[in-house]
């Protein structure tokens, strides 16, 4: 589950409290922070002083037994600098914008996948096949379908598994069983060396957010 970033620590105790009650159970598994600053009017565009804050509820919210684990979204190596300066509890995960398109993008697209491994932060795709970008390229199209045909796999798994190849876990939509299964078929077939390669060289579709090459999130404050 999820919570809005830029919220007090009160506030994000009762937002936590009141999001297992609509769930009707006692705790999740995994609570994050959906964004480095404020997502609403009446909250703070962001700081580290709230990070700060927020980030001590979460502790909270483990020590009362109401999420297993906690983690962030959207976050730039800056903004978790903040958390790391004062965390009991380190970030489990970081859930960010990646997809094929991105393999050669800078730290401002992909928010340094690096740093968040360097310092043992699971680094967790969401969009992987690039829903906020208005394509179906990563689904359908040439370069994927054709990889795909050399597997008996679809396009859309061919760029799931370029991702689970290098070990990033991911975060599929879909409502159709025949999708769902084919998102689940990931384990006994492997990419060649080739086609990992090509897919990581692409450079579109680019990550959507915050104009060319940004995926935004690096200038929250």
């Amino acid at each position: 589950s999820k919570i809005e970033g830029g919220l007090s620590y009160d506030e994000t105790i009762a937002h936590h409290k009141e999001n297992i009650q609509n769930l009707n159970i006692s705790y999740v598994d995994l609570l994050l922070i959906h964004f480095p600053g404020g997502m609403m009017a009446d909250h703070p565009e962001g700081s580290k002083d709230m990070r700060q804050a927020q980030w001590k509820a979460m502790e909270k919210l483990v020590e009362m037994g109401l999420t297993r684990s906690i983690g962030v979204s959207h976050f730039c190596p800056r903004h978790l600098e903040d958390i790391f300066e004062i965390a009991q509890i380190k970030p489990a995960v970081n859930q960010v914008q990646y997809h094929v398109g991105m393999g050669r993008a800078g730290i401002n697209a992909t928010d340094d996948q690096y740093f968040d491994s360097y310092h043992g932060v699971t680094y967790q795709s969401f969009s992987p096949l690039c829903g906020p970008c208005g394509t179906k390229e990563l689904i359908n199209g040439p370069l994927v379908t054709d990889i795909g045909a050399k597997y008996n796999k679809t396009g859309a798994q061919v760029s799931l598994k370029w991702q689970v190849q290098q070990g990033i876990p991911i975060i599929p939509k879909s409502s159709t069983e025949k999708h769902i299964r084919e998102n689940l078929d990931m384990f006994d077939w492997e990419l060649s060396f080739s086609d990992m390669l090509t897919l990581t060289n692409q450079d579109k579709p680019g990550v959507a957010g915050g104009g060319p090459g940004s995926s935004g999130d690096c200038d929250i404050p």
